[in-house]
């Protein structure tokens, strides 16, 4: 992380601002203009509630593709074009993110980059990242128009 953005995050630990623990997300619950979040820490501790100001998910996008939202999304999975990945959390893609359909086919036409590669790629959220992979995919269109 940049030593800037560091700085930032020990001040506010320094302060009692920022606490980090260690634990899965329970319950959320209203109250009022607060949030009781219940935290399950690992290896069976009991759990913890604590009372913020703010819930800020960084888990990035829905944890199931067939739970997206977008009609295109549901469209291209209803109808067979794309397949979940194998991890259920985007769509199954190709080293160059070329999509894989329901029958195993690879794409010559649809290619996904970004937070919906999530399940092949992992690191597809941060632009770096996401600049990596489209470098990988220019590159495979690129040499597929010249062996045409």
């Amino acid at each position: 992380m940049a030593p800037s953005v560091a700085a930032r995050i020990e001040a506010a630990r320094s302060t009692g601002q920022l606490t980090i623990r260690r634990a899965r997300l329970g319950r959320l619950v209203r109250k009022g203009q607060l949030v009781d979040a219940e935290l399950l820490p690992v290896f069976g501790a009991p759990s913890l509630h604590i009372e913020v100001d703010r819930v800020i998910n960084c888990a990035g996008p829905l944890g199931q593709v067939q739970q997206i939202p977008s009609p295109l999304i549901r469209r291209l999975l209803e109808e067979g074009l794309v397949r979940p990945d194998p991890l259920g959390i985007g769509l199954d893609v190709t080293s160059e993110g070329a999509v894989i359909d329901r029958e195993n086919q690879i794409s010559r036409r649809l290619y996904a980059v970004g937070p919906i590669t999530r399940g092949v790629f992992w690191e597809a959220t941060a632009v770096p990242d996401i600049r990596l992979h489209c470098e990988a995919l220019a590159r495979h269109v690129v040499e597929m128009a010249a062996a045409n």
